[in-house]
């Protein structure tokens, strides 16, 4: 089964759990980023790719005919990663904001205090 980005139009194939809901992409887009935008004057879609390179990677390494080992972190799509794998993402931006920032973000249906 394919499903179309509501973002970018492209086309994904279902892996194996679920995707994301649109519920969670809500909360995503518009507590979480919000919250560290508003907090740190960056745009939602900078700290997206921000994000997407800190805690949602593959490392990929590649070997040269010199032996010689290149190194890097290949984001992957938010789109396409199941909901257990996105919650997880979720919860590492919450403990960095926390941490870095001293940003509290609320979980989904949590009022946010003060």
């Amino acid at each position: 089964m394919a499903i179309r980005c509501p973002h970018c139009n492209k086309l994904f194939e279902k892996r194996d759990g679920f995707l994301r809901t649109l519920p969670e992409n809500r909360y995503y887009w518009g507590v979480v980023l919000k919250l560290i935008s508003e907090h740190t004057g960056n745009s939602t879609d900078a700290l997206h790719r921000f994000f997407k390179e800190e805690f949602l990677y593959e490392d990929i390494h590649i070997k040269t005919k010199d032996e010689v080992v290149l190194k890097s972190k290949i984001p992957q799509s938010s789109a396409t990663i199941t909901t257990l794998k996105f919650e997880e993402y979720l919860e590492n931006i919450r403990q960095w904001a926390s941490e870095f920032l001293g940003v509290v973000i609320p979980l989904p249906n949590e009022e946010k205090n003060g």
